[in-house]
């Protein structure tokens, strides 16, 4: 009972903190002109603010500390004991250094040279504080890792996951969404392993984010409301679920409660961005463009090119993202080997790219 009340408390808190902030934050960026504007790769034609996601890590922050503050002062370190002070101190510090360059890319513009330092830094920090890939539980038939390899993989691996989600942010409420459902399914695997502290976190973000999905889709331009979460929210975001998706991966071997494939399960809860962004870089290279240069490529563009509404693409790619995650826990909750379980997942995204290719053949 008290654990679910602290579960309650951390999603108000977290809503009502954003719903506070946030319309006063789209204010600001109107009143100053603070826009993101239109170009020849973007979808939109009207000017929009993009600092909506100036919110979120004051708002997880503020949070988190509240309840881990009054929590430990009146009920105990029940919900803190995952946690040692190098993990918190080097992970809230890689969370604000992403968080300022992230503001500082959407009000004077950084070079994607100094994001992608940033970016790998703040995944060195993380992966130093000890939330890191420790075993490739049988995938490839590789197990336990060496600290070193762990660590270089971990960090890879984060950078990797903050440029697919930002890459993925092209139409409204896609990014958020994606966030949204991958937070939940996340809170949802660290519940059932009993780690209260990363559920609060996942919960936290929850909060936080929904209204910024409300009024990044519900938004209108000419009552002044809508927003985008520009870098400062993507790349945030982008940490948030890489480190959340990497500490679920961590195998425990002496654990008497885990999940199965573990390392597949995280992987599935970030899995659609991720897979649309090594799609599209095989596409450019194929086409000896820049892997890097930003087209239109990805897969809400070809849901778009197809006649799909904002609407229609982005809840094609709510379902497919789940679709992901529930074959890989269904599969590995039946106790099939990681390998064939990661075959499925190819299978089944490959297969719904095959009809999409095809659509868009005849479609032309």
């Amino acid at each position: 009972m008290l654990y679910s009340l602290t579960i309650l408390a951390a999603f108000v808190t977290s809503l009502a903190f954003t719903i506070y902030l946030l319309p006063r934050i789209i204010k600001m960026a109107y009143k100053k002109k603070l826009f993101d504007l239109s170009d020849e790769r973007k979808i939109h034609k009207s000017p929009i603010p993009r600092l909506g996601g100036l919110v979120f890590v004051p708002s997880m922050i503020v949070t988190i500390s509240l309840l881990f503050g009054f929590g430990t002062m009146f009920l105990g370190n029940y919900m803190i004991t995952s946690f040692s002070l190098p993990k918190v101190s080097l992970t809230m510090c890689a969370f604000f250094i992403i968080y300022i360059v992230g503001v500082a890319d959407d009000l004077v513009g950084v070079g994607y040279k100094r994001k992608f330092l940033t970016q790998f830094f703040c995944a060195t920090l993380i992966a130093f504080s000890g939330i890191r890939i420790n075993s490739f539980q049988g995938f490839l038939g590789l197990g336990m890792l060496p600290t070193a390899i762990g660590v270089i993989l971990t960090i890879c691996l984060i950078v990797f996951i903050i440029n697919a989600i930002n890459l993925i942010d092209g139409i409204d409420g896609l990014s958020s969404g994606l966030g949204l459902i991958s937070l939940v399914e996340l809170s949802l695997c660290f519940a059932y392993i009993h780690r209260p502290a990363y559920v609060l976190m996942a919960v936290v973000c929850i909060g936080t984010i929904l209204p910024f999905y409300y009024f990044n889709t519900r938004g209108s331009i000419e009552k002044k409301s809508k927003v985008f979460m520009g870098d400062c929210g993507s790349l945030s975001l982008g940490l948030i679920l890489a480190f959340l998706a990497v500490r679920l991966a961590r195998f425990y071997p002496n654990d008497s409660i885990r999940i199965h494939n573990c390392l597949l399960v995280a992987a599935s809860t970030v899995m659609l961005p991720c897979l649309d962004a090594l799609r599209v870089m095989a596409v450019r290279i194929v086409h000896g463009k820049n892997p890097f240069k930003a087209d239109k490529q990805h897969l809400h563009h070809l849901l778009l090119s197809l006649g799909c509404s904002h609407a229609k693409a982005r809840y094609f790619m709510f379902a497919l993202s789940i679709a992901l995650f529930l074959l890989t826990m269904g599969l590995s909750w039946m106790g099939v080997n990681i390998n064939l379980v990661f075959i499925a997942d190819v299978i089944l995204w490959l297969s719904v790219m095959a009809v999409i290719y095809y659509k868009i053949r005849n479609h032309k």
